[in-house]
């Protein structure tokens, strides 16, 4: 029987400090904790896929009221912390870019969560609720 002390790895602490709610939660429980958060905070938002409730990724369409929208798509950062990124090659595109986009995504993969939020300045909640 080998025991492994994670003391005696180099960096195994801050590697484990790092858990966030995401890395503990299925996907389904922090989005819906999320969203209750942002209708609290009075922000227009809404689930538009259901995806799959115990590991699916989430993309969040923000749109600016103005027929300018962004695109933002989940994904690990080298700490292994979760960060977005744009994934238009523009910062804003069209409502028929967004649309196209996020129709392909879903056809891709089933399992996807898709939150549509209404914010004139085009930013994206989730950002800073786990930056």
């Amino acid at each position: 029987m080998v025991m492994v002390f994670w003391a005696a790895i180099p960096g195994a602490r801050q590697q484990n400090k790092s858990h966030r709610m995401t890395d503990l939660l299925p996907t389904g429980i922090w989005i819906n904790a999320v969203m209750r958060q942002l209708s609290t905070r009075g922000v227009a938002a809404y689930v538009r896929q259901r995806g799959d409730a115990d590991r699916g990724t989430l993309i969040v369409r923000v749109d600016c009221l103005d027929g300018r929208n962004r695109i933002f798509t989940q994904h690990r950062n080298l700490d292994g912390n979760l960060a977005w990124m744009i994934a238009t090659p523009e910062d804003f595109c069209d409502n028929e870019t967004a649309e196209s986009y996020l129709n392909r995504a879903i056809q891709r993969d089933p399992d996807l969560w898709v939150i549509e939020i209404e914010d004139r300045l085009g930013q994206n909640p989730f950002h800073d609720l786990f930056s």
